[in-house]
């Protein structure tokens, strides 16, 4: 019973060796690239013999075993370089006008990457018209950053002035509606 149970530890400490060394081997990442393991997303800190540790966003470290990491997906934002393309979803009201929703769309494209440290002015910024949804007609800005440290503050910036402009606009952002009946 005690070898048998030796067996099943030294399995477990094994497989997380080995996973180490492919680690090691393939290079998936190195210290300091930023990552997403599974549900898990931070910078690398340690690539160790038995696990791999990522610091959150929020200060957090993680402590992910190397057989875990070999089996699973992981994406490198570091990789081939730091840049992050920049995905704002939007949506306006059935009778908008598109070609002028898109033309305020990449002004403010456009005027992010002039004023902002954070936009960068290639690839250039792109708004696609993708869906007749149910209550509105939706589609995407993609705009890029130099650095995926500023994905947030990309969003945050753009997003405020897709508000003001379409509010100055009169373009209306629609929201789900439920009627309900009751008897």
């Amino acid at each position: 019973i005690a070898g048998i149970a030796l067996a099943l530890a030294a399995q477990d400490i094994l497989s997380n060796f080995l996973g180490g060394a492919i680690i090691a081997f393939d290079k998936p990442f190195r210290v300091g690239d930023r990552v997403r393991i599974d549900s898990f997303f931070g910078d690398v800190l340690i690539i160790g013999g038995r696990s791999t540790r990522i610091k959150t966003p929020d200060n957090k470290v993680v402590s992910i075993p190397n057989s875990t990491i070999t089996k699973g997906v992981v994406t490198n934002y570091s990789q081939p370089d730091s840049t992050l393309k920049i995905r704002i979803p939007f949506s306006v009201a059935y009778g908008s006008d598109m070609d002028r929703v898109t033309e305020i769309l990449l002004e403010i494209a456009r005027n992010a990457a002039a004023n902002t440290p954070w936009v960068a002015v290639s690839p250039a910024p792109l708004v696609y018209f993708l869906e007749f949804g149910e209550s509105a007609l939706t589609g995407q800005l993609l705009l890029w950053t130099h650095n995926y440290d500023y994905a947030w503050e990309v969003q945050d910036w753009v997003n405020r002035q897709i508000l003001r402009r379409f509010r100055e606009e009169k373009i209306e952002m629609p929201f789900r509606e439920a009627d309900i009946r009751m008897r």
